[in-house]
């Protein structure tokens, strides 16, 4: 049952990256899109999908730190 979990995971997230990658304007090789994963499944999914290239759990804060940050001023 977690098998089927996980690889059903899997199988949402390749379709997610293959539509998106697609809809991007002017993107003609896949090699032009970085895909990264982050948060705790992240670590989990990245040895078991190709597509994603890299791992940082910590992006969802960066992007809110940032966002403090330009607020601030």
């Amino acid at each position: 049952m977690q098998a089927g979990i996980i690889f059903g995971h899997v199988g949402l997230v390749q379709g997610l990256i293959s539509r998106l990658r697609k809809e991007i304007p002017g993107v003609t090789d896949d090699s032009q899109v970085k895909v990264i994963a982050h948060g705790g499944l992240g670590q989990l999914m990245a040895p078991i999908i190709p597509e994603i290239q890299h791992v940082n759990q910590f992006l969802p804060l960066e992007g809110l730190r940032l966002a403090y940050e330009k607020l601030r001023g």
